[in-house]
């Protein structure tokens, strides 16, 4: 039996507590069908005084100022439904949903997987500009007539500049919008950062499919055009995947300071991680092959908590710092529990512990994590088919315990998070079969811990001002000490 924290006795103590709801206005998503878009276009369109947020069909009036020259980038949720593009942007108070026209008949096509990205394309004139990409693809329902099933992958708004605020750019991207023909059925839709032969380093799309083959798009120097390139050049893990026909189910990617790493699920239960260089060079590979499909993977960081209740005069905020930084993935599979593997880059696939009773709620299929308690450490979430959320913390190097547990009416799909409606705390966003969840975080726990954070700022200022103060002190002391000659022999 696995050990438990129980903060679900009262309203009061529970980790979140759900706000909205939004239901998909035609039939279902599908488990790849939300994702995190982060932009630095700024928003123009006001939030509902009443809560719940407002829904647009189409922009109900044009931007009435100039838009901001610089604006720091924020984060917002773009959800699918079966034949539906909705955006949940975020705004201050509350957010707004947006429900995008993609030109998609509904019950002839149906969208599988989406992703959504900003980058930067060179103009006409030889500038600058900034771009929106939207990712889709689909599926044609078959029927009687046409029993074979065509599949697509649609590129919005790749060869148009985008408009001044968001919204205008969502709205618009239906404009402009390439389609590739994919002979197998696609899965997750991804994007990465490359550097090409040119020595440029452009945003690139992965597309998992059946076939076995992770497809690579690359948007051409010539042209708006996204063109196939060999996934292998970029990526070894991937091209060996290829060659033997590994067909991946889930891919995560994870930059930091020293390189990349790459983690990829297969429907056979393979799981290979590939660590890359900042040069983009793979230094190490791993690989082993789990009992069952794997539905998710999630590389993350974990460092020892911070807080004021560890910290004393004597302790070093940088031994502290340095005393656990790990990078660990956490793979959730059909059938089995959900692994967390510690220290991948130091030990590969070495060091494994399972979650207790992720198993009990029928199959996982996504994961997250997210400092659920604002202690420094990063919480495990998984979300499976059974309607059950689970976040574990870990206890102990090796051990995780369920800190909370919630159930929903439908399964669970996808776990993000984001401040979505900017009152400086990451809301939990859960996308189930049929909608939409928004969970607030406990603000009771919010305010505490942030008191607990202010004062101790307030004794660090004053720890900073005593050595300051002893240090002036010293140097003083050393102006008034009188060296005398030594006598010469």
């Amino acid at each position: 039996m696995a050990q438990r924290l129980n903060l679900q006795a009262d309203d009061e103590n529970t980790l979140f507590q759900e706000t909205h709801f939004s239901r998909y206005g035609y039939e279902r998503t599908n488990i790849f069908g939300s994702v995190i878009l982060e932009t630095s276009l700024p928003t123009y369109l006001e939030c509902a005084e009443e809560f719940p947020s407002t829904r647009y069909d189409s922009l109900p009036y044009p931007p009435t100022r100039e838009a901001p020259t610089e604006t720091k980038k924020s984060k917002h949720l773009l959800s699918i439904s079966a034949s539906e593009l909705n955006a949940f942007v975020a705004c201050n108070g509350y957010w707004n949903g947006l429900c995008i026209p993609l030109g998609i008949e509904t019950g002839k096509l149906e969208i599988i997987s989406v992703d959504a990205f900003e980058h930067v394309i060179e103009d006409n004139l030889g500038g600058l500009a900034k771009n929106m990409v939207v990712c889709i693809t689909t599926a044609e329902r078959s029927s009687e007539e046409n029993p074979s099933t065509n599949y697509e992958l649609r590129i919005y708004g790749g060869s148009r500049k985008a408009a001044p605020y968001l919204e205008q750019t969502l709205f618009n991207i239906v404009g402009a919008c390439q389609l590739i023909k994919v002979d197998s059925a696609p899965m997750q839709l991804n994007h990465v950062s490359v550097k090409q032969i040119d020595g440029n380093t452009r945003t690139a799309i992965l597309l998992s499919s059946t076939d076995g083959i992770v497809h690579m798009y690359c948007q051409s120097s010539e042209s708006d055009n996204f063109l196939e390139l060999d996934v292998g050049d970029y990526f070894p893990i991937l091209g060996k995947m290829a060659e033997q026909r590994q067909s991946v189910l889930f891919l995560d990617i994870y930059d930091h300071d020293q390189g990349r790493i790459l983690c990829a699920g297969g429907q056979n239960g393979e799981l290979c991680v590939g660590v890359y260089n900042l040069s983009g060079v793979e230094t190490a590979s791993y690989s082993t092959r789990l009992f069952s499909p794997i539905s998710s993977v999630k590389i993350y960081n974990s460092r020892s908590p911070i807080t004021p209740d560890i910290l004393n005069d004597g302790d070093s905020i940088d031994r502290i710092l340095q005393d656990e930084c790990d990078t660990n993935i956490v793979v959730t599979c059909a059938v089995e529990r959900a692994i967390i593997y510690h220290s991948v880059p130091e030990v590969g696939l070495q060091n494994a512990v399972v979650l207790p009773e992720s198993s009990h709620y029928d199959s996982v299929l996504c994961s997250h994590v997210m400092d659920v308690d604002w202690d420094g450490q990063n919480e495990i979430i998984i979300g499976t088919y059974g309607k059950q959320i689970l976040i574990y913390k870990k206890a102990s190097p090796n051990s995780y315990f369920i800190l909370w547990q919630r159930q929903f009416s439908y399964p669970i799909y996808r776990v993000v998070h984001l401040d979505i409606n900017h009152d400086g705390l990451d809301e939990l966003i859960v996308t189930t079969m049929y909608g939409v969840h928004i969970l607030q975080p406990n603000l009771k726990m919010a305010r505490a811990q942030l008191l607990r954070v202010l004062e101790f700022a307030e004794r660090m200022k004053r720890r900073v001002y005593n050595l300051l103060r002893e240090q002036q002190t010293r140097r003083e002391m050393e102006n008034f000490i009188v060296f005398e000659d030594q006598p010469q022999v």
